[in-house]
C-alpha cells in the first residue's frame, strides 16, 4: 500500500520540513561478514539478525530514513509538466481520485543509502525503525517511559543492540555494470 512505510509511524511529522519518519527501514549488510542469523530465537516473535561491527557505520542515519521512503505512482497526478505541483491541495485531491479509479497505480518503497560495491552478495531485510518495535520483535521489555519516537540504532545504550528483528528478509547480488550511476 502507498501509505505502508508510515502507517504505524510513532513519530511527529516535521510539518515545516514536510518529512515523517517511516516505521520500517531497509537495512542491506554483505553476506557473513556483517551479519549472522539470530542464535537464540526461543521466545522470539520475529527471526532475527545479529550485527557484527559498528552500527554507526553500517546502518543508515535514523534522521535521514524520511529519504529513504517514498511513493511511486504510474501516472501523472497533476496537470501541467513542472515536477513539482504547484498547488499541494489540488494535487492531494488528485492523487486520492487516483487511488479511488485505481489503488495499483501507486505504491510505496523502501531504499538503501548504500553504496553496493561490484560483484558482492548482500542481504536485505525490513525491520522496525523505532526502539519500541525493536523490542518488541525481540520480545524484550519495553519500559512505560521508553520514548515511542526513539530510534532503533543510535543513542541511548539498549539491551542487545545489534540485534534486530526483521520482516522480510531476500538476498541479490551485485554485477560489475548497471547500477545506477551508470543508468543515470
Amino acid at each position: 500500500d502507498e501509505d505502508f512505510p508510515w502507517r504505524y509511524t510513532p513519530a511527529p511529522a516535521d510539518t515545516g520540513l514536510h518529512r515523517l519518519t517511516p516505521w520500517i527501514a531497509l537495512l542491506v549488510l554483505e553476506e557473513a561478514t556483517e551479519f549472522e542469523d539470530g542464535k537464540n530465537i526461543q521466545n522470539r516473535p520475529l527471526p532475527f539478525i545479529t550485527i557484527k561491527g559498528d552500527l554507526t557505520k553500517l546502518l543508515p542515519r535514523h534522521d535521514e530514513l524520511w529519504a529513504w521512503a517514498h511513493v511511486h505512482v504510474n501516472q501523472a497526478v497533476h496537470a501541467g509538466s513542472d515536477v513539482v505541483a504547484p498547488d499541494t491541495g489540488a494535487a492531494l485531491s488528485q492523487f486520492e481520485s487516483l487511488l479511488r479509479t485505481n489503488a495499483d497505480m501507486a505504491y510505496s518503497r523502501l531504499m538503501s543509502p548504500r553504496d553496493l560495491a561490484e560483484n558482492k552478495t548482500y542481504h536485505a531485510f525490513v525491520v522496525p525503525a523505532f526502539e519500541t518495535g525493536r523490542r518488541a520483535g525481540l520480545n524484550l521489555d519495553i519500559p512505560p517511559d521508553l520514548d515511542a519516537a526513539a530510534p532503533a540504532w543510535g543513542g541511548a545504550a539498549r539491551p542487545e543492540a545489534g540485534n534486530f528483528p526483521y520482516y522480510l528478509p531476500w538476498e541479490f547480488r551485485t554485477g560489475a555494470m548497471g547500477d545506477f550511476e551508470f543508468l543515470v
